[in-house]
């Protein structure tokens, strides 16, 4: 078993939460009188996804993807591999994809692709966290909490090989 440092604390429980009560405001008001489908991209989505959505002040669908590309643990790499669990059917649907985090912005760019290749109505994306000068393809998505910038981040759903998922909070190993 690999020792690992202990992550810092870099945004707080508190401070994230902040942030995605103003941010679920700026979507109120978009999906407000329709019902989308909101698409979690698993796992790293999970504490954000479930605090956003507690926020939601209109009905919607929930389903979930995810997408293999960290084969090494801390870089993307290749064509991302989609799995979709059960069948959501997004024909003619308002699709709203949430994430945790938009590095290099390839996987998400396949995945919003794919999406109107099912014909949906309309995909949009909101992160948690965003690092634009990582990007490799152009994405600029609809709602971010933070921008940050190129450092590795952990907690709050996001992991390296698995460890500190679960903090609460998000934290650098540097």
């Amino acid at each position: 078993m690999t020792m690992r440092r202990k992550p810092r604390v870099w945004l707080s429980t508190e401070t994230i939460k902040e942030r995605i009560v103003a941010l679920s405001k700026d979507v109120n008001l978009e999906y407000d009188g329709k019902r989308p489908v909101v698409l979690g991209l698993l796992r790293g989505c999970v504490p954000f996804l479930t605090c956003l959505m507690q926020q939601f002040q209109f009905p919607f669908d929930l389903e979930f993807c995810q997408a293999s590309t960290y084969p090494d643990g801390t870089e993307p790499s290749g064509d991302p591999a989609f799995q979709f669990f059960g069948a959501p059917v997004l024909q003619g649907r308002e699709v709203l994809v949430v994430d945790d985090i938009v590095d290099t912005g390839a996987t998400l760019v396949r995945l919003l692709e794919l999406l109107r290749e099912q014909g949906a109505a309309s995909v949009r994306l909101c992160t948690l966290l965003d690092k634009p000068m990582r990007r490799k393809v152009p994405l600029v998505p609809d709602w971010v909490g933070f921008e940050i910038p190129d450092r590795f981040v952990v907690g709050f759903g996001m992991d390296l090989d698995g460890d500190f998922r679960g903090l609460p909070w998000i934290g650098t190993l540097d």
